[in-house]
């Protein structure tokens, strides 16, 4: 399953630990996929997402928004 398709079907913990390796196994195989492959890059990116975002993200975010915001910020600009 293609990482989109992981983060639209996140409803439980479970499903977002599972996302999460999922994410650490594409940047180990595909790094140049990614533009931030930095540790510090990447959270930034996760940050300037978030903030940018801002007026369309609940207060308390889902397991689904969260992966959707790492999912982002490997691309983010």
């Amino acid at each position: 399953m293609k990482l989109q398709e992981m983060v639209t079907s996140i409803q439980t913990k479970a499903d977002f630990v599972a996302f999460v390796e999922a994410l650490e196994d594409h940047l180990e195989t595909d790094p140049k996929a990614w533009k931030h492959t930095s540790l510090d890059d990447y959270i930034e990116a996760i940050g300037d997402w978030v903030e940018d975002m801002e007026d369309t993200l609940p207060q308390e975010p889902t397991w689904q928004i969260v992966a959707k915001m790492l999912l982002a910020a490997s691309q983010y600009e």
